[in-house]
């Protein structure tokens, strides 16, 4: 038998908060609104005491709401039922519904507090449809913790109006470092930063250009980024920006992705000219600092000799490996990698290629395939030409 739940009486609600007004109005008796100057008075108090109702309201909402079923979920709970909402319903990804997840911090007073006191809930930082005050107050809920940032400078006509300068004091903080704009910009913005205690996981860097003919050459990296080894470093992805292979950012990567911009013009092929001058053994040697990769994507930034090259490195960990330029420095590249053969190869030429290409890959195949034993061996290989000046290699 369920236990009798002891009932107080109270009084009457209406009547004593009727009985209760009435005594903090007394003062409007005999007031007219003839009285232009003690109307105005009293207008101002009753004002006053408006806004001071509303507040009481809003404690007793408080207290109501602290009694719902919800209300005894730890704060803990809460916080990650406001992460899964974060992660399925981002700010400015709906316009209808701008504030996507932030909109929990309209339902009461608890979840307000909760997720204003939690800074994991604000640290991903991004560009968008919301204004800089929106982002300088994001930054400001996440205190001192490590922060995603997201900034694409070329993202329509809302971001002619982000300061990348907002960011400057925080750059320090971030775990994720995502940066899309022109190139030279990014540059200038990295070279006044210090990354030498950065607790930086993956670094993802866009030089795209607004106009490509005004732009042939790709920048290198500042020093100030690349000269220091992360510790905490395990992936990076460069389009239109240049590094060294001798840099100690390249080092005991699990991820790893060069792109230099190719406009396909016939006048202008290289935009890189540290990849043009490097030498294969550079190249390996920096692959052979990263024995952890486990994807691999180069996609124009070999040497422009194609010398001998003088070592073998291995890769037992790589799962993708993408090789994108001319047929000569892609198979070159893919003969000295020592890869699992159940790594993904996806090599893509610019040029066409001839049957003595094909012909000198296939002995590397062969080795790449019969390194370890995958399942039941291939009987038929099929190479066609999907579209002029390139070709597929089947294997079953």
């Amino acid at each position: 038998m369920p236990p009798r739940i002891k009932k107080f009486p109270l009084p009457d609600p209406e009547h004593g908060w009727s009985t209760f007004v009435r005594s903090r109005l007394a003062f409007t008796e005999g007031v007219s609104p003839h009285d232009t100057i003690r109307a105005a008075h009293t207008q101002q108090a009753l004002d006053a005491e408006l806004s001071a109702i509303h507040l009481a309201l809003c404690d007793v909402k408080t207290r109501r709401n602290a009694l719902s079923t919800i209300s005894a979920l730890p704060d803990e709970v809460l916080i990650y039922i406001f992460e899964l909402a974060r992660a399925t319903s981002r700010p400015a990804s709906d316009p209808s519904h701008r504030l996507g997840w932030i909109t929990v911090t309209h339902v009461c007073r608890h979840w307000r507090d909760t997720a204003l006191d939690a800074p994991c809930l604000w640290n991903d930082i991004f560009s968008g449809r919301l204004n800089n005050q929106w982002t300088d107050l994001m930054l400001t809920r996440t205190r001192e913790i490590p922060i995603t940032i997201r900034w694409n400078l070329d993202e329509d006509e809302y971001c002619d109006h982000w300061d990348l300068r907002m960011l400057s004091p925080h750059v320090h903080r971030a775990r994720h470092l995502t940066l899309r704009g022109p190139a030279a910009t990014l540059v200038s913005f990295l070279s006044s930063r210090s990354f030498s205690n950065a607790v930086l996981k993956t670094l993802d860097l866009d030089g795209c250009w607004r106009n490509p003919d005004d732009q042939h050459v790709a920048p290198e990296l500042p020093a100030t980024m690349i000269g220091t080894r992360l510790p905490s470093l395990s992936e990076v992805c460069l389009a239109g920006l240049c590094i060294p292979w001798s840099a100690p950012i390249l080092c005991e990567l699990t991820h790893l992705e060069i792109y230099v911009h190719w406009l396909g013009r016939s006048d202008t092929t290289w935009f890189c000219e540290a990849y043009r001058n490097s030498s294969y053994d550079e190249l390996l040697c920096a692959l052979e600092r990263m024995p952890a990769l486990q994807v691999l994507v180069l996609k124009h930034c070999f040497p422009a000799n194609s010398g001998p090259a003088t070592r073998k490195v291995a890769l037992p960990q790589l799962q993708l490996l993408t090789l994108h330029d001319a047929s000569k420095p892609c198979f070159a590249i893919f003969q000295q990698l020592l890869i699992p053969p159940t790594c993904q190869l996806l090599l893509d030429t610019t040029d066409e290629r001839q049957a003595q290409d094909i012909a000198a890959l296939l002995p590397a195949l062969a080795a790449h395939f019969s390194t370890q034993s995958i399942g039941p061996p291939f009987h038929t290989l099929r190479i066609y030409s999907p579209r002029a000046g390139r070709y597929t290699l089947d294997a079953w």
